[in-house]
Parts: C-alpha cells; sequence; structure tokens
C-alpha cells in the first residue's frame, strides 16, 4: 500500500519531545513529495480550522528531576561504636530521629550505618542494628516516626510529595543497593516516566527511571525491584498495560 513508517524511539520522546516532533512534521512534507529528490514544499497557508492543539511535554520531562542524597551528619561523643547499643532508649531515639529528620525515607539498616559512623564505627555490629530496630519499633507506637517496610519515615513527611534523590558521588555505596530505595520513591521516578512518555515500554520506563537515581548500569538487581515496584502500581489500578505498553490510568493522568 505505500506506507512509509517514521519510528520514534520511546527514550528519544521523552528527553527531546520537540526535536522528535520537528522530525515528525519534516517527514510528512516529506511523503508529501513524489520525488524525492525534490525539495521539500514550504508549509502551506494556515487551515481556516482551527488548528489541533500540539501536545507538547513539560520542559522537566528533558531534565532529570531528581535531587542530590543528603546524608544525616553527627558526632556521638559519650559512645563508641561498640558501646552505642548501651545508651538510654531517649539519647538512642535522639540518633535516630537525626537520621529520619534528613534523610526520610530511609531504611532501618542505613539508619544503623549512620550512627555506626557517628560513633566512630566503620559499620555497625549486629547488637548496634537491633537496637536501632527497637527503638524504631518504640517510635513507631508512640508517633514520633512512621516505621513501614524496613523504612523510617517522618510523620508528617509520609502523607507528603516524595523527592527522587540521586544516589551520585559522595554517597555510600550501600545506598546504590536499589532494596534500600524505598518503593515509593521508586514509584514515584516511574510514574514521573510514564505520565511524560504517556505510553512506554516496562524496560524502558525502568531504565530511564534508573537514570534518576543516578544509576548508570541497570542491573539484575535495578531490573528486579523496579519491576516489582511496576507490578504494585498495576495491581494498584495507578498504571495499566496496553499491547505491552504501560500507561497511567486515567485518574493519575
Amino acid at each position: 500500500m505505500g506506507w512509509i513508517i517514521h519510528r520514534i524511539w520511546s527514550t528519544d520522546w521523552f528527553r527531546h519531545p520537540q526535536r522528535e516532533l520537528d522530525k515528525v512534521e519534516t517527514s510528512i512534507r516529506r511523503a508529501m513529495t513524489p520525488d524525492a529528490s525534490a525539495p521539500l514544499p514550504e508549509p502551506g497557508p494556515p487551515s481556516k480550522k482551527k488548528p489541533y492543539e500540539r501536545i507538547t511535554l513539560s520542559e522537566s520531562a528533558e531534565e532529570n528531576p531528581s535531587v542530590p542524597y543528603q546524608l544525616a551528619t553527627f558526632d556521638i561523643v559519650r559512645f563508641s561504636g561498640k558501646d552505642a547499643p548501651q545508651a538510654d532508649d531517649d539519647t538512642f531515639l535522639n540518633w535516630v530521629l537525626k537520621v529520619v529528620e534528613k534523610e526520610s525515607p530511609v531504611h532501618v539498616d542505613e539508619t544503623a550505618n549512620r550512627i555506626a559512623t557517628a560513633a566512630g564505627s566503620k559499620r555497625p555490629g549486629k547488637r548496634l542494628r537491633d537496637r536501632t530496630r527497637e527503638i524504631a519499633e518504640q517510635a513507631h507506637e508512640t508517633g514520633r516516626l512512621v516505621f513501614q517496610d524496613n523504612f523510617l519515615w517522618k510523620a508528617a513527611h509520609h502523607e507528603e510529595g516524595i523527592l527522587i534523590r540521586e544516589r551520585g558521588s559522595g554517597v555510600p555505596n550501600s545506598l546504590r543497593n536499589p532494596d534500600l530505595i524505598a518503593a515509593a520513591e521508586i514509584a514515584t521516578a516511574l510514574l514521573k516516566v510514564i505520565k511524560d512518555n504517556y505510553s512506554i515500554e516496562p524496560k524502558e520506563a525502568i531504565n530511564e527511571a534508573s537514570r534518576m537515581f543516578g544509576f548508570k548500569r541497570v542491573g539484575d538487581n535495578i531490573r528486579s525491584r523496579f519491576g516489582d515496584v511496576l507490578q504494585q502500581l498495576d495491581r494498584q489500578g495507578t498504571i495499566k498495560t496496553v499491547n505491552g505498553f504501560i500507561e497511567p490510568t486515567p485518574s493519575e493522568t
């Protein structure tokens, strides 16, 4: 039938929507010219009909919307890393809250890492990790913070918008473990990608979302963790799959 197919890759549309749209217009005008060697026809006079509104992505779609990860830093003077678990409940809770205030949502093991660092240790021992979890559970019961799925949140932050934080240079290697990123933060990045593209293949959505966190390479661990979050979004009805592509549901657009 003489069809001419013009392909747009989702990643190119995500990064450079205007450039790709210009290519589409050029391809349309070229298709209107029987002789491919002839110059492209100039755009015709404006139609009397109301023109279609051009849909463009927001400027933020071509930018990385993430912010640098901010680490909680403080010093523990009275206790060493080995002695820190012996601190009284109020003292230990104060340390936990310092980490949560700066890094919410933060994994409970990362909270223990930060306390160990503040006490002069390279890594926390089992007693320190167990003590951190114990205090987190107590603080959750009293409403000082939210402890859910191994992540600690500021009580107010749990209901607020979630930032996508880039794990680039200058952060501990443990923060680049996708299992230590809250599912809600991953979901925020994935939804950003899906809404900006409107329709995208799952693999490409994961690739684009992972870049927001500063991941240069998407390994199996990232693909598995982000894929699990995609499945959660689908079960919640936040996204839907149409012919192998994922789209936001009408309530999310």
